[in-house]
């Protein structure tokens, strides 16, 4: 059985995939060969990377994979939020590699990546029912959020909110959840014979747990089982791009663009002063 891409030819289930992610504080890229389940993955240094860097890295793994160029089935890059820099670097250096190899692309989100792996390291632990919150320091006190469900399905869209009101979105989105399980649980549970607890299994996943109080709080509060060590990876994006091509959701690379979620990359004196 065979799927067909974007370009029209036709490519395997599980394709050979080349990722990139750089909108965090490292950055790494990964290639994925499809006749391999764990990807061969390089990091970089710290921040902005040059694109010349990145390039070398692809063209060790490729070496190191025994894989060429052209057996590159699609390419896969961390489309953001996160830092600018390493946002545009990753949407560019996939365009570029799109074009030269005439390949279509996977633009995912890096709260998603980030999703995913919370998913796949409390796996046995995670309810099916239950839905993964991801806060991702955003800088400036504000933090990247959204919420995915146990599928990796996007429940609460991805927007930045200072953490204080990150802490109060979670708590009144997480209630609302609370609610809606309650009551489908209602519904379809033995005719109505018996009320399941108004309990809400779920993640609470990204570095904007860890390094914000308030935010680390409400998920306590709320019984939210911790993940906060999680970044944006080209590891994880390899796994998890698989499924997006599976879904058949690529791009040429003239559709790919950065999903920067907040436009403004620094407070203003007004603002500086205000915040002291």
């Amino acid at each position: 059985m065979s799927q067909m891409r974007a370009n029209g030819s036709a490519s395997v289930l599980c394709p050979t995939v080349l990722s990139i992610a750089s909108s965090g504080e490292r950055n790494s890229v990964a290639l994925l060969s499809a006749l391999e389940q764990v990807p061969r993955a390089l990091d970089g240094a710290s921040g902005a990377a040059s694109s010349a860097e990145v390039f070398a890295q692809f063209d060790a793994l490729l070496a190191q994979s025994d894989c060429r160029r052209e057996h590159i089935d699609v390419i896969a890059f961390d489309q953001g939020p996160g830092a600018f820099t390493g946002v545009r670097l990753a949407c560019s250096i996939a365009q570029a590699l799109g074009f030269g190899l005439r390949k279509p692309l996977l633009a995912i989100s890096s709260l998603e990546i980030i999703a995913a792996q919370a998913k796949a390291l409390r796996q046995r632990t995670f309810a099916a029912s239950g839905l993964i919150w991801v806060a991702r320091d955003a800088r400036m006190g504000e933090v990247y959020c959204a919420a995915y469900s146990h599928q990796l399905e996007l429940v609460q869209s991805a927007q930045v909110l200072p953490v204080a009101d990150a802490a109060r979105w979670l708590h009144s989105a997480v209630a609302a959840q609370a609610q809606s399980t309650v009551r489908n649980e209602w519904t379809n549970g033995l005719a109505g014979y018996h009320r399941a607890e108004p309990a809400v299994q779920g993640l609470a996943a990204g570095n904007g747990f860890e390094r914000f109080a308030q935010l680390r709080e409400a998920a306590q509060a709320l019984s939210l089982e911790a993940a906060p060590e999680l970044e944006s990876s080209a590891s994880a994006l390899a796994l998890l791009a698989r499924a997006h091509w599976q879904a058949g959701r690529q791009i040429s690379p003239e559709q790919a663009a950065p999903a920067y979620v907040r436009d403004k990359v620094a407070l203003d004196l007004s603002e500086q002063g205000r915040r002291q």
